[in-house]
């Protein structure tokens, strides 16, 4: 226990440096709040909190970290998962282009850069979009992501604690945030394309026919007919349901030329 003490005040001292996940998940949320950094950028008008970067045991030169950024003018706080990766010229670029949770949900880009360092090493910077929902529930379990590149992956493992450090220091620095999610609004479904309506018409006087009591070529109570069976049949289908009784009229014509009106 004196030594955990111990590890935990040189971490303490050591805040910029990367920690590796079983240290962090052995850390105090209140350990990881105070560790996690709020800047604030007066021109843009921006809030952003960082958590601590944390460094996978199986990935030298990657890092990641959650971040959260406000702007005055805007009530949507914007979460992120951001990754670092410093890669040898022999290994060349990860070309890191996407990611997944552990539930198979796939994580958007928010934002991508890279560069070529000074020895020639190439550094890889993608950062993915989650929501203050997604977040909420990671604070309850353990969470993996999966950083999918070109030719390799990366596992992100993320501990309760680390999650509910960070959602911590973002309400005390961003009050608003609870309020405030960063999913996309649902897209409006488009409004149905309206089925083929029956036609009806008014009732010829007694001895007299008008070219309105056809349609499509076939009688008014025909077509009202073909067109319920069609609504019937194909439910919903509505290029379906025009094309159906489009063929079925044509049918009843073919069967029946006589009652077909004459042309003008």
């Amino acid at each position: 226990m004196k030594n955990i003490a111990c590890l935990f005040a040189i971490v303490v001292l050591l805040s910029a440096c990367d920690l590796p996940p079983d240290v962090v998940g052995q850390m105090s949320t209140g350990e990881l709040q105070s560790q996690a950094t709020v800047e604030r950028d007066d021109f843009r008008k921006m809030t952003t909190v960082s958590g601590i970067r944390v460094a996978p045991d199986d990935a030298l030169g990657v890092d990641f970290q959650l971040m959260a950024s406000k702007s005055d003018g805007s009530d949507v706080v914007a979460y992120s998962i951001g990754m670092r990766s410093n890669r040898s010229y022999s290994e060349s670029w990860a070309f890191w282009s996407e990611a997944f949770d552990q539930d198979g949900n796939k994580l958007p880009v928010a934002y991508q850069s890279s560069q070529v360092e000074d020895n020639a090493s190439v550094e890889e910077i993608i950062g993915f979009v989650v929501t203050r929902a997604w977040l909420d529930h990671a604070a309850t379990l353990p969470v993996k992501v999966r950083v999918d590149g070109r030719s390799c992956q990366q596992i992100l493992p993320f501990s309760p604690n680390y999650i509910q450090a960070f959602l911590a220091k973002v309400d005390a620095a961003i009050p608003s945030a609870p309020a405030s999610v960063s999913a996309p609004a649902p897209v409006s479904a488009p409004a149905p394309v309206s089925a083929p309506a029956p036609v009806s018409t008014p009732a010829p006087a007694a001895g007299t026919q008008t070219a309105g009591q056809y349609k499509m070529g076939v009688p008014i109570e025909v077509y009202n007919q073909i067109a319920a069976d069609a609504a019937r049949n194909l439910p919903g289908n509505y290029s379906g349901q025009v094309t159906l009784i489009k063929q079925q009229c044509d049918a009843y014509v073919q069967l029946h030329p006589t009652s077909t009106p004459a042309s003008p």
